[in-house]
This record gives structure tokens, C-alpha cells and sequence, in this order.
């Protein structure tokens, strides 16, 4: 195993461009007007948008108190619309 600064640093930035990958498809499936899985995506968006947001804590600094809190409401609410769909 590798753990350089340099290794741990790009796995931050791939996680960031998959979700910013998925969230565009989602975005095109929405303009082209295709047939999308609500029950499934909605909770999948929720925890990609809380991870995304810590990651982008991670890597860029950001000391904003309450993005930690949003972050885990949003993480939580992802269980909470899986267990009433």
C-alpha cells in the first residue's frame, strides 16, 4: 500500500468528478425528458450531494460551521426517503 499526500488527494477529486458525473446524467435523463426511477434516485442524489459536500470540505478548506450538520441531514434523510418509498 501507497499512502502518499498525492494518492489520498486524487482519490478526494474522483470521488468529487463521479458525483458531478452522475449529477449530470441525472440532469440530461431530466432535459431529454427520459424515464427516471424516483424512488431510487432521489435517496441516491441525497447521499452523493453529502458526500460531495464533505469531500469539497476536505479538499478545498472550507470552515463553514453548518456544512457538517447539512451534510449528515441529508445523509439521513436519504434512509428516511428509502423507508417511506
Amino acid at each position: 500500500m501507497n499512502y502518499q499526500w498525492y494518492w489520498l488527494k486524487a482519490t478526494f477529486y474522483n470521488t468529487i468528478i463521479c458525483a458531478l458525473f452522475a449529477f449530470t446524467i441525472y440532469g440530461y435523463s431530466i432535459y431529454k425528458k427520459l424515464p427516471i426511477n424516483i424512488y431510487y434516485s432521489i435517496p441516491f442524489l441525497l447521499g452523493h450531494i453529502s458526500y460531495l459536500l464533505i469531500n469539497m470540505r476536505i479538499l478545498t478548506g472550507i470552515e463553514y460551521k453548518p456544512l457538517f450538520s447539512i451534510a449528515s441531514f441529508l445523509f439521513l434523510s436519504k434512509y428516511l426517503c428509502l423507508l417511506f418509498s
